[in-house]
């Protein structure tokens, strides 16, 4: 039986650099992420928002195909908690049980009432801690918090460090090109950062980066620096995964590699 700290040091080993999620939606994805250099394979439905929920059998087919293939980690993306209610949320965590993911992400939007964002929030974690070998939950904060009326960042942050993965996502939910330093800038970043230390919470960074971003994200690197659109044909989401895409953004963090700040 894994517990929860293998599933977390097998995902985002510390202290250690920086480590590339790819976000993708099928197995021949999967296979193009990891063949670029992947360290984490995600998966989500681009279709269906910023943490769009594959099917349960995409989920279980990529997930078992790359426990097959060398002990990749894996996590999955569930969509908005606002969507779940506690039946789903049970059937969910049956579902996931022995399914070998390291994380799973609920993302925070339409609530912006903290209270019972928080409520749900934990009634989730309660329930996926009920049986080691179902994956740990992560929160997903949205850095356009306005846009997707969902709690501050520094709120959601609050929340990830009372749990067992101590690991926050910050994204962007309006995936209309403006990305993650069009709403916490440069100087506002590594405040982020240090707050997380602080609380010994990891942190990855989503959000429509592009190679711009690489220069000002290295200066403070967080755990995870994760991408769809990026390792995507014309940086668009909906388009496939392209392995050269992917290597280019290895190469990228290796030009930029410093220690992560501990």
């Amino acid at each position: 039986m894994t517990r929860p700290n293998d599933k977390l040091e097998l995902f985002c080993p510390s202290p250690g650099w920086p480590r590339l999620l790819v976000s993708v939606r099928n197995v021949a994805e999967a296979i193009m992420a990891s063949e670029g250099g992947a360290d984490i394979i995600d998966i989500k439905d681009p279709s269906q928002g910023s943490l769009g929920r594959a099917t349960s059998s995409t989920i279980l087919a990529i997930s078992h195909h790359h426990q097959l293939q060398g002990q990749i980690p894996v996590t999955a993306a569930l969509g908005e908690l606002k969507d779940l209610d506690d039946l789903q949320c049970a059937h969910l965590g049956r579902e996931l049980e022995s399914s070998g993911l390291s994380l799973v992400k609920v993302g925070t939007s339409g609530l912006a009432d903290e209270d019972r964002g928080r409520s749900k929030f934990f009634s989730l974690h309660r329930l996926m801690e009920e049986n080691s070998d179902r994956p740990m939950l992560m929160p997903a904060a949205y850095a356009d918090a306005g846009r997707a009326q969902a709690p501050p960042v520094w709120e959601v942050l609050k929340w990830a460090g009372e749990t067992t993965a101590r690991f926050l996502l910050v994204d962007t939910f309006v995936k209309d090109g403006r990305g993650f330093f069009s709403w916490i800038d440069s100087t506002e970043y590594p405040e982020l950062l240090g707050a997380c230390r602080e609380a010994s919470v990891r942190l990855a960074i989503a959000g429509s980066l592009r190679e711009d971003d690489f220069e000002i994200l290295f200066d403070h690197p967080p755990d995870v620096v994760a991408v769809r659109g990026a390792a995507c044909s014309g940086y668009c989401r909906q388009a496939g995964i392209d392995s050269n895409k992917v290597r280019r953004l290895r190469q990228l963090m290796e030009h930029h590699r410093k220690p992560l700040s501990r």
